[in-house]
């Protein structure tokens, strides 16, 4: 009978880290180069509470930020007063901001809010959730996408955010030219 080689305990267990280790390099890999990619914005129509029907293709040439927020979210009305702010200066630059209140929002809670604190850009109902389910999953509020001049996704930042952070962030896309969407 031939005897069948087993390795020792030691030896396995360091096999199994280096597969572990290249599998989890691989796996954190894929995820960047997901991530790293920008990938065209949905083709999606806002509703906005004054009535206006705005599709983002209409708004291509400019950056835009999709913020999903909710009137429940303490994060979310902490940092409204900022982004109005953020959203008022970078304008003039060619920023668009478009804040797409969460399904469950009730649609008279928001436009209250809208109107009480004078938001200086496009809020939008979205009932159904068409909007959300385009550009989801959305894990929660807020959550903001970053669409550039060329219609494509640049980045998503999901939580509370640190303005100058944000800022940075926008301007950096708003000095980028528009190419074509890939």
């Amino acid at each position: 009978m031939s005897e069948s080689k087993i390795p020792a305990p030691g030896r396995m267990r360091t096999a199994l880290a280096v597969v572990l280790l290249l599998g989890a390099g691989l796996a954190a890999w894929a995820g960047w180069q997901w991530l790293m990619t920008r990938k065209p914005a949905p083709d999606v129509v806002f509703n906005a509470i004054d009535g206006r029907r705005i599709e983002l293709a209409e708004l291509r040439g400019k950056v835009v930020m999709v913020e999903f927020w909710a009137t429940s979210c303490v994060i979310c009305v902490r940092e409204m007063p900022e982004i109005s702010a953020l959203s008022r200066e970078l304008a003039p630059q060619g920023l668009t901001t478009i804040a797409v209140a969460m399904p469950y929002d009730r649609p008279d809670h928001v436009i209250a809010y809208a109107h009480r604190n004078r938001l200086p850009f496009v809020v939008a109902l979205d009932p159904m959730g068409d909007v959300l389910e385009a550009f989801g999953p959305i894990p929660g509020t807020p959550t903001r996408f970053i669409v550039g001049r060329d219609g494509t996704i640049a980045a998503t930042l999901i939580g509370g955010t640190d303005v100058e952070r944000l800022r940075s962030r926008l301007r950096k896309e708003l000095d980028r030219p528009a190419t074509a969407a890939g």
